[in-house]
C-alpha cells in the first residue's frame, strides 16, 4: 500500500512539474504583452505604450493600467476604443472577436515643467473573470484532482478550486515598467546649430561670388576704353603729338574717372525701394482701423455685394499696384490682395478681409 502511495506522489509531481513549466512559456508570452518605446524620456517628449493583445490567450479580459502619474492625460488615438480615466488608473475592457485589433496603442505626453530624474511607473494587469481562467487551465485540474482522488487526499487538502471560484475577478498578467525622464540630448540642438552655419556660410559664399562677377563687365570695359584712347592717340600727327598727347591723357583720365563713377552708380542703384501705400480706402465702406502704412491687414463687414471699389495710392510714383479678389466677392469670408512693386523690384502685400453677409429686403 505505501509502495502505490509512493508512486502516486511520484506521477503528481511529474504532471505538476509539466504544469509548471508550461505555464512558465505562457508567462514568457504574456512578458511581452506590455512595452514602451522609450526608457529614458525628455520633457515634451510622447511616451507611447503598446499592449500586444494577440500574445494573450484569453478572449474576453479587462487591460487595468495604474500610473503613479494623472492618467487622465494618456490617450488613445482613432483606434476605436473607449477607456474610463480617472486619476491614477486607465480601464480597457476587451472582446478579440469585436474589437478587430492586435495591438493596443496609448500615449502620455510628458509634461514640459516634469523634474528631471523623475521616476515614471506604469502597471499594466490583465484582469479576467473566474469562469474565463477555469476554462483556459481546466486540463491541468482535470488532470491534478484525478491524481488526487486516486490518492484519496481530496479530503485533506484544501479545496482551492472552490477558493477560487469565490472571486469575481482575478489577476492574470502583471507587469511594471519604469521610465526616468531625462534632459533632452545637446546633440540635437548642435547639429541644428551647425546647419544653420552651414546654411550661412552658403549665402554669404553665393553672395560674393555675385559681387566679384558683377564687377567684371566694369573692369573689361575700362581696359576697352583706355586701349581706344592709346590707339587714337597713336595715330595723331607728329607736329601737334605733344600738345595732343597732354589733352588726350587728361581726357583719358577724365573719361576713366566718370566711367568708374558711373559704373559704380549703376552696380549700386537698382531703383527705388519704396513700397509702401499712402492712402488706402474703399468707397462706402471703413476699415476697421485708420489706414497705416506699416499695418498690412484689415477687415470690412459688407452685404450683398460682389464687388468693391477700393483706392490704393503709392508712396513712391514709380511703384506698381495690382489688386486681386475685389470683383468676384461672394457671401462668407473673402480676400483682397494688394501687391505694391518697387522699381527695383521689391513687393509689399497689402490684406483686406471681407465678410460678406447676405441681407434681408424690407418691404
Amino acid at each position: 500500500m505505501k509502495k502505490k502511495i509512493k508512486i502516486g506522489i511520484s506521477i503528481l509531481l511529474l504532471i505538476m512539474i509539466s504544469v509548471h513549466v508550461s505555464y512558465a512559456i505562457g508567462n514568457q508570452n504574456e512578458r511581452e504583452f506590455f512595452k514602451v518605446n522609450k526608457e529614458e524620456i525628455s520633457p515634451e517628449e510622447i511616451l507611447e505604450m503598446t499592449f500586444d493583445i494577440s500574445s494573450l490567450e484569453y478572449d474576453k479580459f479587462k487591460i487595468l493600467l495604474k500610473s503613479n502619474v494623472n492618467s487622465e492625460d494618456i490617450y488613445a488615438e482613432n483606434q476605436g476604443i473607449s477607456i474610463d480615466n480617472n486619476e491614477n488608473a486607465i480601464g480597457i475592457d476587451i472582446d478579440k472577436e469585436n474589437i478587430g485589433l492586435t495591438q493596443i496603442k496609448l500615449y502620455y505626453p510628458i509634461p514640459k515643467e516634469m523634474a528631471i530624474g523623475t521616476k515614471l511607473q506604469f502597471t499594466a494587469q490583465i484582469i479576467v473573470n473566474n469562469e474565463i481562467k477555469e476554462e483556459n487551465e481546466a486540463t491541468n485540474t482535470t488532470q491534478e484532482n484525478t491524481i488526487a482522488n486516486e490518492l484519496e487526499i481530496n479530503n485533506s487538502t484544501p479545496n482551492l478550486e472552490n477558493e477560487i471560484n469565490s472571486q469575481e475577478e482575478v489577476v492574470a498578467v502583471e507587469i511594471t515598467k519604469t521610465i526616468t525622464v531625462v534632459e533632452k540630448k545637446a546633440e540635437d540642438d548642435k547639429n541644428k546649430e551647425q546647419s544653420k552655419d552651414k546654411n550661412q556660410n552658403n549665402l554669404n559664399e553665393n553672395g560674393n561670388e555675385q559681387d566679384d562677377k558683377s564687377k567684371i563687365p566694369n573692369t573689361e570695359k575700362n581696359n576697352f576704353n583706355q586701349k581706344k584712347n592709346n590707339n587714337q592717340t597713336e595715330k595723331m600727327p607728329n607736329s601737334n603729338m605733344n600738345n595732343q598727347k597732354i589733352s588726350n591723357n587728361a581726357n583719358m583720365s577724365s573719361n576713366l574717372s566718370n566711367s568708374n563713377i558711373n559704373n559704380e552708380n549703376q552696380a549700386i542703384y537698382k531703383g527705388s525701394n519704396n513700397n509702401y501705400l499712402s492712402k488706402l480706402e474703399i468707397d462706402g465702406i471703413e476699415l476697421n482701423t485708420s489706414f497705416n502704412k506699416e499695418n498690412e491687414n484689415y477687415f470690412i463687414d459688407t452685404s450683398n455685394t460682389n464687388t468693391i471699389n477700393i483706392v490704393a495710392i503709392a508712396e513712391d510714383s514709380t511703384a506698381k499696384i495690382n489688386i486681386a479678389g475685389n470683383d468676384t466677392i461672394q457671401n462668407g469670408n473673402n480676400k483682397i490682395l494688394i501687391s505694391v512693386t518697387a522699381e527695383n523690384g521689391d513687393v509689399r502685400y497689402y490684406r483686406i478681409f471681407v465678410n460678406c453677409e447676405e441681407g434681408t429686403d424690407e418691404t
